[in-house]
């Protein structure tokens, strides 16, 4: 049979991957029918030589599934990337159109099968009991900023002329220098932060690998305790795919719709940061620099919401486009940080009534010089008394809830 059938092969990845989705909205309902027509149209009116057709069968499902069976049974990427593509030319070169479709077949329902049970191969933690909420008579509904600043080590250990450190102390901002993080790596520290220092809890300790750490990020209960205040989150980061970035071209690391999360979800973005390399990050950062200063100008701050940005600085590659292209230099790179935070916090702080966090998740990795347990933390317009039960960044959103 020549015709190829796309529409079977990936209609049970796109309506699986939509059910997955948090945002059923019409446009994205209208995203859904338009995948489904796209391939309608070419199922119908493209005419392939049969093995083309089988090959591209097989590419089809090892572009869009294979990265779930990497997710589900942590197999090694190359080893698997390898049989996939052995697989694909062996039904192409070498087997009987009826085997190529068995082995096409058995391909595709193995997928399907870990598509749909994906979300249960990760144990949970039930958060409830970390609830900080103590519902008050009145809350305190100004807006919160929370800058996460990735790898950036405690002033202390880099240099002693800090012009960010200079600056926060100009504008009344309280600062713990240095201040703990019980986490080394990004996504555990966030998710501990988010969910009131899970860390320190013996069953995130001693499971780390089986705990789905993503979606204590996404639905976490500090989230949750927000909502039963009143207040909204509002993340920007690339742990959060429901949340768009303005200007953001790049749909592989904070996908903004339900069609960016159906390329997030596939191999694309793999074979993505094979071409661009380093410069997917470099990509983030502009954008969420963007997203910000629209924010600053248009938007403005809203009351009773937590906007959270975490920017991959001064976490390599040390570059930002044409502004900073130059060594490969922890601490020249750092400095450059500083003085780019220097400049967007005063044009925040310039009248907008707001608490300010900024922060970093931990410390430089990898060189002696640097503790990477050892960060910074600082504050504007937070009560003192919740400041002074600060223990680690672990326990930052703590102050905040208590803050309210």
């Amino acid at each position: 049979m020549k015709k190829l059938r796309l529409t079977i092969l990936l209609s049970p990845y796109l309506i699986l991957t939509f059910l997955e989705f948090q945002s059923h909205s019409k446009f994205n309902l209208f995203y859904l029918f338009l995948f489904f027509v796209s391939l309608f149209i070419f199922d119908h009116y493209i005419t392939l030589k049969r093995k083309v057709s089988r090959c591209l069968a097989g590419f089809v499902i090892f572009l869009f599934y294979v990265e779930i069976i990497i997710g589900s049974f942590h197999i090694e990427r190359n080893i698997l990337s390898f049989i996939m593509i052995a697989f694909i030319f062996i039904s192409f070169f070498l087997l009987s159109s009826y085997f190529a479709s068995f082995l096409n077949t058995f391909c595709l329902i193995l997928c399907i099968v870990i598509l749909i049970s994906n979300r249960n191969n990760f144990n949970t933690i039930n958060t409830s009991s970390y609830s900080k909420v103590n519902f008050k008579e009145r809350v305190n509904s100004t807006p919160i900023l929370i800058i996460i600043l990735d790898e950036y080590s405690s002033p202390s250990e880099v240099s002693k002329n800090n012009s960010l450190i200079t600056f926060l102390n100009n504008n009344n901002f309280d600062i713990i220098d240095p201040i703990y993080t019980t986490e080394i790596f990004t996504i555990n520290s966030v998710a501990s932060m988010l969910n009131y220092d899970i860390s320190s809890d013996n069953s995130f300790r001693n499971n780390l690998q089986e705990i789905d750490r993503f979606e204590l990020i996404v639905n976490s209960q500090f989230e949750r305790d927000l909502n039963n205040y009143g207040f909204e989150l509002v993340m920007k980061n690339y742990y959060r795919v429901d949340e768009s970035l303005l200007y953001f071209p790049n749909y592989f690391m904070c996908p903004r719709n339900f069609a960016g999360v159906l390329l997030y979800k596939s191999f694309i973005p793999r074979i993505e940061r094979n071409i661009l390399g380093e410069n997917s990050f470099v990509i983030y950062n502009m954008s969420l620099f963007r997203d910000l200063q629209y924010q600053i100008s248009n938007s403005g701050f809203k009351e009773n919401t937590v906007y959270l940005y975490h920017f991959c600085m001064p976490h390599p590659p040390f570059k930002f486009n044409s502004e900073y292209k130059g060594a490969e230099d922890y601490e020249k790179y750092y400095s450059f940080v500083n003085t780019k935070f220097s400049h967007l916090i005063n044009k925040i702080i310039v009248g907008n009534d707001i608490r300010i966090i900024i922060m970093g998740d931990h410390g430089k990795r990898g060189e002696v010089r640097f503790d990477p347990k050892k960060t910074f933390a600082a504050f504007l317009n937070f009560n003192s008394i919740s400041l002074s039960k600060l223990t680690s960044v672990q326990s930052i959103c703590k102050v905040i809830i208590e803050d309210l």
